[in-house]
């Protein structure tokens, strides 16, 4: 059996070695790691977490979607690939087809264990915009420098993921928010949600499109080592605005 000192996960090969993949396996239900699995078109997505591992069956057994949509296409799909973070290492992974079944008590799925677990990038992360009725900030507090003192200020969330958020750059903060640049201490205010304490890193800058108004320049960020509260803060955030966006979409 692999050891936690043993496992290393290759930028270009992934893990493929089966004792391996049932340490990261056990991890990522230890961690309660945040699993994001895209459903095609419209942006549909699975958002759920890692309930069991049954290793004489070589099964996995995952938190059931509330919703009967996201449900029907995850039950209908072949295989599903999920992104995740464990042990600060961004992994993916694909398995498939699922069954629903009851565990503990609850609805689940289960499905096979995958033969292999990647390495991926940050941006195949599943992404939910923000609301701008329901707003979520982040506050940033720049570090001092020999000319000026630290700066701290709220920015608007346009949109968020288990690997990090996307800022609009307020007017006059360009140089601030730039690329490569990094910030600790900042706070996520998720609405409904305690303050959420990250570290911040800029992997770039973008513009945004506006149906009425002038575009708008992001900054898309990384989390840096995000602490288990942190990440549980978000985790429970992206599903109840996954719960949202899927009643707005029902309802229209």
């Amino acid at each position: 059996m692999a050891s936690s000192d043993e496992i290393r996960v290759d930028g270009r090969f992934g893990v493929d070695d089966p004792d391996a993949i049932a340490v990261l396996l056990r991890r990522m239900i230890e961690q309660r790691s945040m699993l994001e699995a895209p459903l095609g078109e419209g942006g549909a997505g699975l958002l759920s977490v890692l309930l069991h591992f049954e290793e004489k069956r070589d099964q996995l057994i995952f938190d059931a979607s509330p919703h009967a949509h996201v449900e029907r296409r995850v039950l209908e799909a072949e295989t599903l690939t999920f992104a995740t973070r464990v042990d600060k290492v961004n992994v993916r992974f694909t398995t498939g087809p699922f069954e629903k079944i009851q565990f503990e008590g609850m609805a689940a799925y289960r499905a096979p264990v995958p033969d292999e677990l990647k390495y991926i990038q940050r941006r195949e992360y599943f992404r939910l915009e923000v609301p701008t009725t329901h707003a979520a900030y982040c506050q940033v507090v720049t570090p001092a420098d020999a000319d000026n003192p630290p700066r701290d200020f709220r920015t608007r969330i346009h949109d968020i993921s288990g690997g990090g958020v996307s800022l609009l750059i307020p007017p006059g903060s360009e140089s601030v928010l730039a690329q490569g640049m990094r910030f600790a201490a900042c706070k996520l205010l998720l609405p409904e949600s305690p303050p959420a304490l990250v570290s911040l890193r800029v992997r770039r800058n973008f513009r945004i499109s506006r149906r009425i108004g002038p575009s708008t320049t992001c900054a898309g960020c990384e989390y840096v080592d995000l602490l288990p509260n942190a990440q549980t803060t978000v985790q429970r955030y992206l599903m109840r605005l996954d719960r949202e966006r899927i009643a707005r979409v029902k309802g229209e």
